[in-house]
């Protein structure tokens, strides 16, 4: 898969254009299906050189190479992809979702609390460690 389209490489603006925007806007997302490691490219040197918001650890703006991306092998041979349907959106609606488990965009819809199917009754234990009564020790 191409990782970066003609039309995004012309959509793309160039670096630093967008550092006076309060709310820049995201063009493209590359992710990692192995792990949580997703990058969002606000910006692009027009070579190799991207500029955006970088979740893994932690997010954080960050530079990063489209040949850097490329490179990455995964387990199987799983390598980085593009979002076929992400969609530009402003910074902000990629940064009000909480990062937890992937939906579709790589990030996490709210848990739900689990259900417990255990009785809260504490256990009571044999005399002995075995169902038998024989402790193995002599």
């Amino acid at each position: 898969m191409m990782l970066l389209r003609k039309e995004d490489r012309k959509n793309l603006p160039p670096l630093y254009s967008q550092e006076k925007e309060k709310d820049p806007k995201v063009w493209v997302k590359f992710f990692t299906p192995w792990s949580n490691w997703t990058w969002y490219a606000t910006e692009f040197d027009g070579n190799d050189t991207l500029f955006g918001w970088v979740c893994g650890h932690e997010c954080e703006f960050g530079y990063f190479s489209l040949s850097g991306l490329q490179s990455v092998k995964g387990p199987f041979g799983l390598t980085v992809e593009r979002d076929m349907y992400f969609r530009p959106q402003p910074l902000s609606e990629i940064k009000g979702r909480k990062p937890n488990r992937p939906d579709h965009d790589g990030f996490v819809k709210p848990m739900s609390k689990p259900k417990t199917t255990r009785s809260n009754k504490p256990r009571t234990r044999r005399k002995s460690g075995s169902p038998s009564g024989f402790s193995g020790m002599r």
